[in-house]
């Protein structure tokens, strides 16, 4: 998979990461979203691949940039890690 491509997965573990610092709920995040409390959930286990208009709306909602639900989770946004940075 190139690094452009869209990847479920890793954009769910993304989407989590930030949605638990935020200290968010699933579902409030969803409501905000205009989705569905599951579908949120299988966005963020990589059941369901998001739309870039539902990622979009998700980025809005948790205050970060569209690119920190698409980085690699090993080398996580600085929203992700209570902005201590990757090491």
């Amino acid at each position: 998979m190139s690094e452009g491509e869209h990847r479920p997965r890793q954009n769910g573990e993304a989407i989590r990461a930030i949605r638990r610092t935020a200290g968010r709920r699933v579902s409030d995040v969803a409501k905000a979203c205009g989705l569905r409390p599951g579908a949120l959930t299988n966005i963020e286990c990589g059941n369901r691949q998001a739309s870039w208009e539902a990622l979009n709306r998700i980025a809005r909602e948790l205050a970060v940039p569209i690119t920190a639900l698409l980085r690699d989770p090993d080398r996580p946004h600085p929203a992700a890690d209570g902005g201590r940075g990757a090491a």
